[in-house]
């Protein structure tokens, strides 16, 4: 599988819901195949955005380089108590 590069950003990232769905179902233990598939792309790829990672230990940024992954566990955690209703119908799903 070929890995799509998503450019770098601090702007919070599109969720479809589809995405939402996945997310919530993989927390409940009940996601399909298909949706832990997708809920990890979510996770990696647009909360995460590994592909653009650049981290020196004992570098003076790192303390910001700790709390990117602390942002990471928050935009987890918030997708999976929100209803997905409250994600806009139509949102993007750029991981296709």
């Amino acid at each position: 599988m070929a890995i799509k590069k998503v450019p770098p950003t601090l702007a919070y990232p599109k969720v479809a819901r589809e995405e939402h769905a996945a997310l919530k179902a993989l927390s409940k233990g009940e996601a399909t195949e298909s949706q832990q598939v997708l809920a990890l792309a979510l996770i990696v790829k647009k909360f995460a955005q590994y592909q653009n990672l650049l981290y020196i230990a004992g570098s003076f940024d790192e303390t910001a380089f700790i709390s990117g992954r602390a942002y990471v566990a928050t935009l987890v955690r918030e997708y999976i108590d929100k209803p997905i209703s409250a994600t806009p119908k139509g949102e993007s799903n750029e991981l296709k």
